[in-house]
């Protein structure tokens, strides 16, 4: 009854893997967008197939399944890693070489006979310790790329919220950090329970049982909780914080200080970008991405930028003294006195008093 209700599991997971893989992919070709990871899942789905047929015995029905997913296991690694880099360049072929090395020595078993391979699968690698030191050397693999991968995006995500105010890219760099922890943590614990079931003799569940049923369900949890194109960081929203715009947008620069300047729009304390995009006729991303790499500001940080600059003025205007600071405030945007303080203190380093002190 376990083994049925664990088979179960191994066969919901692989829907689950198979259909977000195949969706995600669908969303990110469809967007022309590069996702990588939905390849990995992909990838990962096809070696769990395997390995239902392995343990349910039904590969040696079909000898040319036998260990094809071995050397697959290699690509996962680097595919996902390769996902989060922003750009690719020919020399990141290297990350393929295990699986190349691996398939370079599996090739004579495979163009061996149906009788060979069933030969050598119920007695080579079932009756030593082979097949579990690979399975650990693909744990690690997939482990150290994981991580590897973690600490890009964490790197770029400092970078990314530098330079980037829209709220859904920075929920997908969000999603895409917790999906790809969770997966180097799952590896990870797969990897240290394997290493402490040879040393102590520790023996609580099967090793291949315990790494694949965590795998499974991290591909359930996958599938449930995360829309298909929620993990695309592609150009030009990944890539932006590195390169910084290489052409600057200079006439629509030119274009939305004159806006500011002549319509104040800054005084309107409910602005969006999107108005501002409307009234220059432009797109979200390329008004986002132009004042991030020229201002090397947020439009948010921007926008209290220019309300600042207009207190300031007014501030120490003889002919305001009779208003208040929130009336002053209030009227360059602020809703509020608390965030009008909290701003104005960041960006001069004062009070409104203090600074009315020191440089009327």
């Amino acid at each position: 009854m376990e083994f049925d209700i664990y088979i179960a599991i191994i066969i919901f997971s692989i829907f689950c893997a198979l259909n977000f893989g195949i969706y995600s992919l669908f969303f990110a070709i469809r967007k022309k967008k590069r996702n990588l990871f939905s390849i990995s899942v992909i990838l990962f789905s096809f070696c769990l197939f395997i390995y239902a047929l392995e343990v349910t015995n039904v590969i040696t029905n079909y000898s040319y399944l036998i260990w094809v997913n071995a050397p697959i296991l290699y690509c996962i690694g680097p595919f996902s890693y390769l996902h989060v880099k922003e750009k690719l360049k020919l020399i990141d072929i290297l990350h393929f070489l295990p699986f190349l090395a691996f398939l370079i020595y599996l090739t004579p078993f495979y163009l061996s006979s149906d009788s060979n391979k069933v030969y050598e699968y119920q007695h080579t690698f079932q009756s030593n310790s082979s097949s579990t030191t690979l399975t650990y050397f693909y744990l690690l693999h997939i482990s150290i790329y994981f991580f590897l991968s973690f600490l890009m995006i964490r790197k770029r995500k400092q970078q990314y919220y530098h330079y980037f105010s829209n709220p859904s890219k920075k929920l997908n760099i969000n999603q895409l950090e917790k999906v790809y922890l969770s997966f180097f943590v799952v590896t990870s614990i797969s990897f240290v329970y394997g290493l402490l079931v040879e040393i102590s003799n520790l023996y609580i569940f099967g090793f291949d049982y315990f790494t694949l049923t965590l795998l499974s369900i991290l591909f359930i949890v996958l599938q449930l909780y995360h829309n298909y194109d929620s993990l695309e960081l592609t150009p030009p929203y990944f890539n932006i914080a590195e390169n910084k715009l290489k052409i600057i947008n200079k006439k629509l620069i030119k274009t939305l200080e004159k806006v500011m300047k002549d319509e104040k729009l800054y005084q309107n304390p409910n602005l969006r970008i999107k108005d501002v995009s409307n009234k220059l006729n432009i797109s979200l991303n390329e008004l986002s991405a132009s004042i991030n790499n020229h201002y090397h500001q947020s439009f948010f940080e921007y926008i209290n930028t220019l309300r600042i600059e207009e207190i300031k003025k007014e501030l120490l205007n003889p002919n305001n003294k009779h208003l208040t600071f929130y009336a002053i405030a209030n009227k360059s945007g602020f809703k509020s006195n608390s965030s009008f303080y909290r701003v104005f203190k960041k960006y001069t380093g004062n009070t409104p008093k203090s600074f009315i002190k020191e440089y009327s």
